[in-house]
């Protein structure tokens, strides 16, 4: 056996997942394939470490016959203790794939490393790869046009996937991706990845799924307000929003479900009528600039209201929603607060007798 190409694709497949657990050291998916692989080598010892391991943490999450199922694989596995916690799992595009897929995709990965000041790519680029972060951390930079200095998005660092953007979308890169430190990585190219598009749909969905949350996010943090958010936060904003068009003329929030959204097309103006019905525009909130109701006062007689000024898409997230994402992070409030006095002050010059 060990002079077979059988051999051969073992051998690579323990290195890689032996790899992928220093940074996912409590992946059971990845447990459970490196543990069987080093099985099939012989590698008795390591794969008795590896798979006590992997039973502890299904014992400790609950996942019993699973443990059960492995020790009547493996008789053996000496039951040790179980840890006392499991660390958050990181989300990568490898979370998408079934079992039987972890191998297929895990033997076309390909080592690459970056120096510090090194740019893993520019905008602007062609995406025909998309990468796992294995060690060091990534600063991501984006510019609304190459004359303006590129303002920062996110920091990337162990188990975070990069480049899947462009990858998916056929897009130009959206963003500068320089390295901070000294940075390993793991390169799937588009060639590899479309192979097991073919015979497996159900990743590319899963997958593309992810990218439209990426893509929600990359607006969100495009904002002047929202970007000064955590990283987590302005994730899980992304998760619960959802892409909203809307038509020239109409009035948003008009059947009483207050929304936070950030435009990406058109623009949206801020009326207010007097007392003789006359309509009065504030102001003009344009691409990149946050829309919410949560910003200006109530006002029963001279009540602001946002009209789309031509045909609009925005990225929407509901109110209640926004509210408990954000509720523990003082700043934006204040941030808020500021924008909706400054749109009230604009109002009273109008009405000098209101407040």
């Amino acid at each position: 056996m060990k002079h077979s190409q059988q051999y051969d694709v073992l051998l690579q497949t323990e290195s890689m997942y032996a790899s992928l657990l220093e940074v996912f050291p409590d992946d059971v998916r990845f447990l459970r394939r490196y543990g069987e692989t080093l099985w099939k080598l012989e590698k008795r010892t390591k794969a008795l470490q590896c798979l006590r391991r992997l039973h502890s943490i299904l014992l400790n999450t609950g996942e019993v016959e699973q443990a059960r199922t492995l020790e009547e694989q493996y008789p053996l596995m000496v039951e040790k203790e179980a840890s006392d916690s499991v660390p958050d799992h990181f989300s990568t595009f490898l979370d998408f794939a079934q079992e039987s897929l972890l191998d297929q995709l895990v033997t076309k990965l390909k080592y690459c490393s970056l120096g510090k000041g090194d740019y893993l790519f520019r905008q602007g680029d062609h995406g025909d790869s998309m990468y796992v972060l294995l060690g060091g951390e990534l600063s991501v930079f984006a510019s609304e046009s190459g004359d303006e200095e590129p303002f920062f998005l996110s920091l990337l660092r162990c188990g975070d996937v990069v480049g899947e953007m462009a990858f998916f979308s056929r897009n130009p890169r959206s963003a500068d991706v320089m390295a901070n430190q000294t940075c390993q990585l793991l390169e799937l190219s588009r060639s590899h990845v479309e192979s097991l598009f073919q015979s497996h749909p159900e990743l590319e969905k899963s997958l593309e799924k992810e990218v439209d949350v990426r893509c929600r996010m990359r607006h969100f943090s495009g904002n002047d307000i929202l970007r000064r958010l955590p990283y987590e936060l302005r994730r899980r904003i992304a998760e619960k929003s959802s892409w909203l068009h809307v038509p020239s003329t109409q009035v948003l929030d008009d059947e009483g479900v207050p929304s936070v959204s950030v435009l990406t097309k058109g623009s949206v103006r801020i009326e207010v009528a007097d007392q003789h019905h006359d309509t009065h525009i504030i102001d003009y909130y344009h691409v990149d600039d946050l829309v919410a109701d949560m910003m200006m006062e109530k006002n029963d007689e001279h009540r602001l209201k946002l009209i789309t000024a031509d045909d609009c898409e925005m990225v929407m997230i509901s109110l209640d929603e926004f509210t408990e994402i954000v509720q523990d992070y003082a700043p934006l409030s204040s941030f808020l607060k500021e924008i909706g006095e400054a749109h009230m002050e604009k109002s009273s010059q109008l009405f000098p007798d209101k407040t």
